[in-house]
């Protein structure tokens, strides 16, 4: 039998790592690499207190995991989680890496951020 990666075993992006910091900044508790229910499935990060899941989409100008029956399975992903009651929402590199990500998500929390 195969063992499970634990958090910190899996390899995060550079966005990850700095959103990681963008909510370390902003004093959330947050998970990475989230099981959510019984497929193998996991969110990039969960703010557990808030019920919000976040998804950092690489590859957005090569396609990444988006094409044919991954995209359809991402798809499956995200609705299973708004259905179990998350809200999700969904990043680019780009996003996260200006600060856009951390000031949408502290607005959702009900702070100012300041960039």
């Amino acid at each position: 039998m195969t063992k499970r990666k634990t958090q910190s075993q899996y390899k995060l992006t550079n966005s990850q790592r700095l959103l990681g910091i963008h909510l370390d900044e902003l004093g959330v508790d947050f998970l990475r690499e989230s099981k959510f229910c019984d497929r193998d499935w996991r969110l990039d990060i969960v703010l557990p207190h808030h019920m919000i899941a976040i998804e950092i989409s690489g590859g957005n100008w090569t396609g990444g995991h988006r094409r044919g029956h991954a995209q359809e399975d991402e798809y499956d992903k995200l609705n299973e989680a708004q259905q179990r009651g998350y809200k999700v929402f969904q990043f680019t590199n780009d996003q996260v890496d200006c600060g856009y990500a951390k000031k949408f998500i502290g607005s959702c929390l009900g702070m100012e951020v300041i960039r």
